[in-house]
């Protein structure tokens, strides 16, 4: 078990991203990616099944544990703006720079694409 926990202590180092704004970034992508591909899932799943696999209930309680979890995701590292009306509120509050919300804006439109596409690749054979 001490062995096993030395060779992932060494893995975890050698993948540690030290550019604290990289990292913000990908947390805002990863973050919007699971709000988006998660949800929509939620809702592809009752939707396609013709309301026959789950409730309207289950929908509503599944996002609301998808946006949990999402902020989750991010919070400690960029704060789970999650959407650039959020991140322009923090850029309006003079909590964010320009720079961060033009790249903050543009990893979350990458992050709710390809969540919307990998959405749309898992369900593809039930539209």
């Amino acid at each position: 078990v001490a062995a096993q926990r030395v060779i992932v202590e060494k893995a975890r180092r050698r993948v540690i991203i030290r550019e604290h704004l990289l990292r913000e970034l990908l947390a805002e992508f990863g973050a919007t990616f699971i709000l988006v591909f998660l949800g929509l899932c939620n809702v592809a799943q009752f939707v396609l099944s013709g309301e026959r696999v789950n409730s309207w209930l289950a929908v509503n309680v599944g996002w609301g544990l998808i946006i949990t979890f999402a902020i989750y995701t991010a919070a400690r590292t960029s704060g789970s703006h999650m959407n650039p009306a959020i991140s322009f509120m923090s850029y309006t509050f003079g909590h964010l720079s320009l720079q961060k919300f033009l790249l903050y804006s543009l990893m979350q439109f990458a992050g709710s694409f390809i969540g919307a596409a990998a959405m749309y690749g898992f369900y593809t054979r039930l539209f």
